[in-house]
């Protein structure tokens, strides 16, 4: 909960700026699981305005030095689907802790290969790629 109105005031106006730009990755960070399992946090604002039903996103995974990285059983990437709804200019976390299994944690970070907004009424937009992808990505201060 935001007490402080400046602090308000900057919320709304970056909400404004997501809409307009059409940034809906809102944060993305790596977790840790049990039994040395890794996977990622999604933050995700709605930009659109209808709600979202289903997102489906792949992500590889990086080592320290940004290289591709697999797994201990040989997963590079893996797969996942958030299940909304995710109302207009709603933001919300999804976490996926037990993606990839890391026992020597060798897995620094992730990167989104692609990703499937669908929408309540079944309409999708696909992205493909990172450099794609990153465009539609800045960290919320909200």
């Amino acid at each position: 909960i935001i007490k402080d109105k400046e602090q308000q005031e900057v919320v709304i106006n970056q909400k404004k700026e997501f809409i307009n730009q059409k940034i809906f990755l809102a944060g993305i960070r790596l977790v840790k699981g049990k039994y040395h399992q890794c996977g990622v946090d999604l933050k995700i604002f709605n930009c659109y305005n209808k709600t979202i039903k289903y997102i489906d996103f792949t992500v590889a995974a990086y080592n320290r030095f940004g290289d591709s990285q697999k797994d201990e059983i040989g997963n590079s990437q893996k797969s996942g689907r958030c299940i909304g709804p995710v109302s207009p200019r709603e933001i919300i976390h999804f976490t996926f802790n037990e993606l990839f299994f890391d026992k020597n944690e060798i897995i620094k970070s992730f990167k989104i290969q692609s990703l499937k907004i669908t929408f309540v009424d079944n309409t999708t937009l696909m992205f493909s790629g990172w450099n794609n992808i990153k465009t539609h990505y800045q960290t919320a201060m909200f």
